[in-house]
């Protein structure tokens, strides 16, 4: 789940999911969504509460309708640098880098987009002996 898939949970649901700094994007997108300034004590309205929830239905009933298998990603390429000790792998699902110190293809989960990985596609792991 992306944080801002969290984000239209948290409107819809009121459950918190984004806390700290990742807050900020559950308030923007709120804001967005009412079109006007919401004030954190707000938040604690319960008309504000059913504002929020219905501006985000629509969001919220579209992501139910896109859920995806979430054990269709896969490493899809794994590579070792010697030089650094690092190593690199592409997920299938977002398509981003992963490089780490620990071997990427033993992540059971992509750090980017959280998507669990299945292990039934052979990785290709190059520079490592």
């Amino acid at each position: 789940m992306t944080k801002q898939e969290a984000a239209i949970i948290m409107a819809y649901t009121g459950t918190t999911l984004l806390t700290g700094e990742d807050f900020s994007i559950f308030h923007k997108y709120i804001e967005e969504k009412l079109k006007r300034p919401v004030w954190t004590h707000e938040l604690a309205d319960k008309a504000v509460e059913e504002q929020i929830k219905e501006a985000t239905k629509e969001d919220f009933i579209n992501l139910c309708k896109n859920l995806e298998n979430e054990t269709s990603a896969q490493w899809d390429f794994v590579h070792y640098d010697p030089d650094y000790l690092v190593y690199s792998g592409r997920c299938t699902a977002c398509g981003k880098m992963h490089s780490s110190i620990e071997n990427v293809a033993k992540l059971a989960y992509c750090p980017n987009c959280g998507r669990k990985m299945n292990g039934e596609k052979p990785i290709e792991l190059q520079g490592a002996e």
